[in-house]
């Protein structure tokens, strides 16, 4: 298990990758084109809120079929970085995930469904893969070890959240992975 209590995942699913992007740090999500219909959290200490009572039944795309139960679900925020921007003040964009599973055996998740039904489009390039935002910002994606990486921070890990917008991602229902 890592320091989180999260365990330790198999070598095709560790995402092994913090880009630095604009003199910071960032993490890695796999972001999901498949069948995700929910943002998936490995570490529990990233949520604001959380519900114990709101667990989903989870299978692995594996090959394994295995089915694991989630931890539960709650609000988390993540901060996305910006290599261009648009309308947006900063160099980040915040996002407002209404409602993501916890789910400690499974990698960090971003289902591209989300993005594209509020107002995000998607380029998947070898060369220039990356994100538009509604405002017109520029969130780089790296493609790395067959997956599509989204550098990403939990807002948790700064301080207060300052006036900086953040853009509400609203769920509709979770269904397995």
């Amino acid at each position: 298990e890592d320091a989180a209590g999260s365990a330790s995942l198999p070598t095709e699913l560790d995402v092994g990758l913090d880009p630095f992007i604009n003199g910071t740090r960032w993490r890695g999500m796999i972001l999901d084109s498949g069948c995700t219909t929910t943002v998936l959290i490995r570490d529990l200490s990233w949520f604001e809120t959380f519900n114990t009572d709101d667990k989903i039944e989870l299978t692995t795309a594996d090959g394994t079929a295995q089915k694991v139960l989630t931890n539960g679900s709650g609000q988390v925020r993540l901060q996305l970085p910006l290599t261009k921007t648009g309308e947006e003040a900063d160099n980040s964009v915040r996002l407002l995930i209404e409602s993501a599973q916890c789910a400690p055996n499974f990698p960090n998740l971003f289902p591209t469904h989300l993005l594209t039904s509020n107002g995000f489009k998607i380029n998947l390039d070898k060369s220039n893969s990356h994100i538009v935002t509604p405002k017109g910002g520029v969130i780089p994606l790296i493609v790395h070890r067959n997956k599509v990486i989204l550098p990403f921070l939990p807002i948790c890990e700064f301080e207060k959240p300052t006036t900086m917008p953040t853009a509400v991602m609203p769920v509709g229902n979770s269904s397995a992975v």
